[in-house]
């Protein structure tokens, strides 16, 4: 909110936009949205994200969107999977990191699954606060309730990187 307040007097189409962003995310998360989301759903939440956080973060924010020519754009897909790895992203990697970094989304589909993959940079030797597992664990459940056992989510640190992946069957 502060970023957008900052921007009303001195970019006021973009705070506009900021603020169209931000309503249509809390639409998103209190379920305003009756139908199920889509991937293309998902995919446009999240580049709304992105955008508020590119506001605050500026140039320490880099993104990268590699999505494979194919994806099944119309696959129906609980509300706000994709934002909270983004958010998780953002403040467990990149905001806690001085020089910033890139946040690579990675979007494929293979063998009839849809592959999906968040990575970011992890700071090492950063205090700072560990996650709960909440947002992954929410996830994780509603992906099993939507597309059962066949559904597969891990998360993966090393080297100085965070990773996650997400994959879905697409005959469910």
């Amino acid at each position: 909110m502060n970023s957008i307040a900052a921007l009303v007097r001195s970019d006021p189409a973009a705070a506009e936009r900021a603020v169209e962003d931000l309503s249509e995310l809390f639409r998103a998360a209190l379920g305003q949205s009756a139908q199920r989301g889509t991937l293309a759903d998902e995919i446009a939440l999240a580049e709304r994200f992105l955008g508020i956080e590119q506001l605050r973060l500026g140039k320490r924010l880099t993104i990268r969107w590699e999505a494979a020519p194919g994806l099944p754009m119309d696959l129906p897909l609980p509300r706000l999977v994709l934002q909270p790895l983004l958010e998780n992203a953002v403040v467990h990697g990149i905001a806690r990191l001085k020089e910033g970094g890139e946040i690579r989304i990675a979007m494929a589909v293979d063998a009839r699954r849809l592959r999906i993959e968040v990575g970011n940079p992890r700071p090492t030797g950063v205090d700072g606060r560990p996650g709960n597992g909440h947002a992954l664990e929410s996830i994780r459940q509603r992906l099993r309730h939507q597309f059962g056992a066949e559904a597969r989510m891990s998360a993966e640190a090393a080297d100085g990187y965070y990773r996650v992946r997400l994959e879905l069957p697409l005959d469910a």
